[in-house]
C-alpha cells in the first residue's frame, strides 16, 4: 500500500468526519430551535389562559392540566408574574398552581438528586406562603449543597419564617465557613427588621470573624441611623476589616459623630483601613481634618498618597503637585495597572 494511497484514504476518512460532524451540528441546532419553538407555544398559551382565567373566572380545568403537564414552563411564568399580580388575582393564580400539582412538584424537586432542581425549589417556594413550604425550606437547611441551603433561607425571609441568626449561621455559614454573595444579601434582608441580632453578629457574639464586618455593612446598608454611634466605635476594633467595614458604614449613614475616631484612623497601620479614613472623611465633608489628610500626601503607599490627594482637592485644599495630571504621573507602573483594575 503505497504513502499517497494512505494519505487519501485519511483525508477522505477526516473529510467524511467534518462532514458527519456539521451535520450533527445542524441537525442540533434544528432541534433546539424546534424544541425553544415549541415551548414558547406552551408557555403563551398557559399565559393567556391564566389572563382569561383572571379576566373570566369559569371552568378552569384545562388551564390546571396545561400547568400539570408543563410545570418547569409554568414556574418561569410564575416568577416573571410574580411581581406583577397582587391580591385576589395573585391567590387565583396560586391556587391554580396548587391545584396542578406544582407546589407538591416543587417539595419533590427540593428532595431531587440534582444541586440545580433543588436549587430551583427552594427559590420558588418563596411565592407559596403556606405552612407546609415554610416546613420543607427549613428541612432545605440540611441540605448537602451551601447555594441550595443559602437559597432556602432567602425565600424564608421573603416569608418572614427566619430562624434566629444565630441558628442561621450554624446551619449555612458553620459547615463550610465560606462566604457568598447570596450570604451577604441574606444578611442584608435580615437587618431590615431584626438590626439587633445582625448587630450580636457585628459583635462577634457567635458565628465566624469574616461575618463581622458583613454584618456592620449590613446594618449601614438598612439605613438603621440609631445604631450610628455603637456602628461608629467598631473604627476602634482590633480586627482591620472591622475597622474598614466601620469606617465605610459611618460614611454611609452620615455619621459626623465618627470624626474623632476618623481622625485617628487616618494614621492607622494597615494601609486599606487608612483608605476608607480618607474616603470618610471626604464624604462626611471632614474639612476640620485637613490638617491629618496634608502629611498622608508623603505616605509611604502609593494607593494612600493618591487617595489623600483626591479627598483634598474635593475638600477645597489647594497645593502644588496634587493636579490629577500630577498626581497620575507620580504613579508607580504597580500603581497605574491597579487603578485600570479598579482597585482600592
Amino acid at each position: 500500500m503505497s504513502l499517497l494511497y494512505v494519505v487519501t484514504l485519511a483525508s477522505v476518512g477526516f473529510a467524511a468526519v467534518a462532514m458527519l460532524g456539521g451535520i450533527a451540528t445542524i441537525i442540533s441546532h434544528a432541534l433546539r430551535s424546534r424544541f425553544e419553538r415549541e415551548r414558547s407555544l406552551r408557555r403563551d398559551s398557559i399565559l393567556r389562559r391564566i389572563l382569561e382565567s383572571l379576566d373570566k373566572p369559569g371552568s378552569d380545568f384545562p388551564l390546571i392540566t396545561a400547568i400539570g403537564q408543563n410545570p418547569r414552563i409554568a414556574i418561569d411564568l410564575l416568577s416573571e408574574m410574580s411581581e406583577l399580580i397582587r391580591g385576589e388575582n395573585r391567590d387565583h393564580v396560586l391556587l391554580l398552581y396548587r391545584k396542578a400539582g406544582i407546589e407538591r412538584w416543587l417539595f419533590r424537586q427540593l428532595r431531587s438528586g440534582r444541586t440545580e432542581q433543588r436549587r430551583l425549589a427552594a427559590d420558588t417556594l418563596r411565592l407559596f406562603p403556606a405552612d407546609t413550604a415554610i416546613a420543607a425550606l427549613t428541612a432545605a437547611f440540611d441540605d448537602r449543597d451551601p447555594e441550595v441551603r443559602l437559597t432556602a433561607a432567602l425565600s424564608l425571609a421573603k416569608l418572614d419564617a427566619l430562624p434566629s441568626v444565630s441558628t442561621l449561621v450554624t446551619k449555612l455559614v458553620e459547615p463550610t465557613r465560606q462566604q457568598s454573595l447570596l450570604l451577604h444579601r441574606l444578611i442584608e434582608s435580615i437587618a431590615v427588621n431584626r438590626p439587633y441580632e445582625v448587630l450580636e453578629l457585628a459583635r462577634g457574639t457567635f458565628g465566624q470573624p469574616f461575618l463581622r464586618p458583613v454584618a456592620i455593612s449590613a446594618l449601614a446598608k438598612a439605613g438603621h441611623l440609631e445604631l450610628s454611634k455603637v456602628i461608629g466605635d467598631y473604627i476602634l476594633d482590633s480586627d482591620a476589616e472591622v475597622r474598614a467595614a466601620a469606617l465605610a458604614a459611618a460614611a454611609s449613614l452620615g455619621d459626623f459623630g465618627a470624626k474623632d475616631h476618623v481622625k485617628l484612623a487616618l494614621a492607622d497601620p494597615v494601609r486599606f483601613v487608612r483608605v476608607r479614613a480618607i474616603d470618610a472623611a471626604r464624604r462626611l465633608e471632614l474639612t476640620e481634618l485637613i490638617p491629618q489628610l496634608v502629611p498622608l500626601l508623603d505616605d509611604e503607599d502609593w494607593w494612600v498618597r493618591f487617595r489623600a490627594g483626591e479627598a483634598l482637592m474635593e475638600l477645597g485644599y489647594r497645593a502644588p503637585g496634587l493636579e490629577p495630571a500630577a498626581v497620575e504621573a507620580s504613579a508607580t507602573e504597580e500603581a497605574r495597572a491597579s487603578i485600570q483594575r479598579g482597585a482600592a
